[in-house]
């Protein structure tokens, strides 16, 4: 069952693509991650082991909060007929996100064929963390090469193994850590 509900989510954002929301669910996580962290961590002083201790009650909160909701919904959707599968869709396809994917890199290609280097760095920033400002051509296209390639992992690869093989709430579940690691991980 979880192999079709993959495609029919993969079919769902070929046609449709990821909605630009912010009522999106991995918005919605990314709101929760951004206000669990000023709430645990706003000044955060004193001891590493203090900070580690925070940081991962920001984890198990995030992560407890994905999974009490999306079983709340299971629960509330689950006496519609095929609600189930419906939501289970719709949770893999919130959780992958390869047309936009393709949509960033391809933009920036098109940019640097026009020769139309600076919106090409302005592009670039919206998908690394690096300062674009400095970057000739051939780093931009390389810095968009890389970060499509590590996205791929993060935003098709990845939630489509959870969901194989954990199911939907699995999935949703890998992107909420992957939006926390990419939110708050990396510092």
């Amino acid at each position: 069952m979880s192999a079709k509900l993959v495609v029919f989510a993969l079919m769902l954002d070929y046609f449709v693509a990821d909605p630009q929301s912010p009522y999106h669910p991995v918005a919605l996580i990314g709101g929760l991650i951004k206000w669990t962290e000023k709430l645990l961590l706003r000044e955060v002083t004193g001891s590493s082991l203090r900070k580690r201790i925070l940081g991962s009650l920001l984890v198990v909160v995030v992560i407890m909060a994905v999974l009490v909701v999306t079983e709340g919904v299971y629960l509330v959707i689950s006496p519609i007929k095929y609600g189930h599968v419906f939501f289970s869709i719709l949770l893999i396809w919130s959780a992958v996100s390869p047309r936009a994917l393709a949509r960033a890199g391809s933009e920036i290609a098109n940019l640097l064929k026009d020769g139309r280097i600076e919106s090409a760095r302005r592009d670039l920033a919206l998908i690394v963390s690096r300062d674009t400002t400095a970057l000739n051509e051939s780093q931009i296209a390389q810095g968009a090469i890389e970060s499509v390639a590590e996205n791929t992992v993060d935003a098709l690869i990845a939630p489509i193994f959870y969901a194989l093989f954990g199911g939907p709430i699995a999935a949703i579940l890998y992107r909420a850590v992957n939006t926390m690691d990419s939110m708050v991980g990396y510092r």
